[in-house]
């Protein structure tokens, strides 16, 4: 995957793959690198085992055409995958202000570019519009003034959206502290969970 046209990135992710390594077999390394990963899709009820990273979880041109917040996003995720091995290597103690700076920033834009969070924000527009529209148009039923609502919604929005309220969300969570937990044991975190 991962392909380009013109120098942009066709397969935009919307979970980066810096994150989903962590979740990941590697094989191999250099170029001859692979990053597999089990991955479980609630639709469908679908389980596929040892498929690669680069596979998953994006979407062609989720943050637009121009390649612009793409090209952004991906000098943020050199910083954050930084810091996550930072925090993956160090004391809890040895965290810098930076590291849980980047942290922070991290888990805000993961939180809203996910593909759960644009289908949440079109649905909610697109009901905020059929309730406010339908009273208006009386002849229209208000199940029809919602499909034409989430139709033009999905003409007009794009994955960028999501990414535009990120730095002021960073800004309003700055003052928040971080908590680190350690999973060291030699089962499988689900397993272990799975057994409770």
């Amino acid at each position: 995957m991962n392909e380009c046209r013109n120098n942009q990135t066709i397969d935009q992710h919307y979970v980066p793959r810096l994150y989903l390594k962590n979740f990941s077999k590697l094989k191999g390394n250099g170029n001859k690198e692979k990053v597999l990963t089990t991955f479980y899709q609630f639709e469908g009820d679908v389980l596929k085992e040892n498929i690669p990273v680069k596979s998953i979880c994006y979407k062609n041109y989720f943050y637009g055409q121009d390649g612009e917040i793409e090209k952004n996003l991906s000098i943020k995720e050199l910083e954050w995958a930084k810091a996550i091995q930072k925090l993956l290597n160090c004391n809890e103690n040895d965290i810098d202000q930076e590291v849980v700076g980047k942290i922070k920033q991290f888990a805000i834009y993961q939180y809203c570019r996910t593909l759960a969070m644009y289908n949440y924000n079109k649905n909610m527009i697109s009901e905020m519009l059929a309730e406010f529209i339908h009273p208006k148009v009386s002849s229209l039923s208000k199940e029809t003034v919602r499909q034409i609502a989430e139709k033009r919604i999905a003409d007009e929005t794009t994955g960028a959206d999501l990414i535009s309220s990120c730095d002021e969300l960073v800004r309003e969570i700055s003052d928040l502290d971080i908590c680190v937990i350690r999973y060291n044991t030699a089962k499988n975190l689900l397993h272990q969970i799975c057994q409770l």
